[in-house]
């Protein structure tokens, strides 16, 4: 609504300004170069308005969005500390076994040289 009134304003002005101009055939022309100017003012005006208020909206929107990306976010971190916690005890077990396993195998290797 206030992009139609600020461009209902532009309008007006223009039209008082195309009406103060002289009228002979040269300045015809120069009020109606000055009227395309205006007019195109006018428009750039409203387009401007318009894209301000899309990017309002857009802000408010972003704004709402905010908390839920950032409640994800920490869901994410709180995933990836767990599996790496998880990870950890898992590789450790594996390290464990493994010392086992190759102690086993020095075992086996002592006695069959012994043999």
């Amino acid at each position: 609504m206030k992009a139609f009134g600020f461009g209902l304003l532009i309008g007006a002005a223009v039209g008082v300004a195309a009406s103060l101009l002289p009228t002979d055939e040269n300045d015809r022309r120069l009020r109606d170069d000055v009227k395309d100017y205006l007019d195109g003012t006018a428009s750039d005006a409203n387009d401007f308005s318009n894209s301000l208020a899309r990017v309002k909206e857009n802000l408010a929107a972003l704004q709402a969005a905010s908390p839920i990306a950032q409640d994800a976010i920490d869901e994410i971190k709180s995933k990836t500390s767990n599996f790496q916690s998880s990870l950890s005890n898992q590789v450790a077990e594996l390290k464990s076994e493994t010392e086992k396993f190759k102690n086993e195998a020095v075992k086996i290797n002592r006695q069959f040289q012994n043999e």
